[in-house]
């Protein structure tokens, strides 16, 4: 949906290490993933393909906001996104 709030958990090599890493996140930040899809997005970076992992379902951006800022203050990567 266009400007829906996602965060972006990640950037991995291929969808299958892109499960594995949502099935990891689930278990370290499930308060906030409850009732959240993941999608894992393909694109092509520097001439390369990547996997882009995100989770969505968040009512506002600021919903994203909040997940990132938890998995920020561990050290791992998150940002908030929204789909164009």
């Amino acid at each position: 949906v266009r400007g829906a709030a996602r965060g972006q958990l990640g950037d991995v090599g291929s969808a299958g290490i892109g499960q594995q890493a949502w099935a990891d996140i689930s278990e370290r930040h499930g308060d906030y993933l409850v009732g959240k899809p993941h999608v894992i997005v393909q694109a092509e970076v520097g001439g390369g393909t990547i996997y882009r992992l995100r989770v969505h379902g968040f009512a506002d951006q600021e919903g994203a906001r909040r997940l990132c800022t938890a998995r920020n203050r561990q050290n791992a990567e998150c940002y908030s996104v929204t789909m164009n």
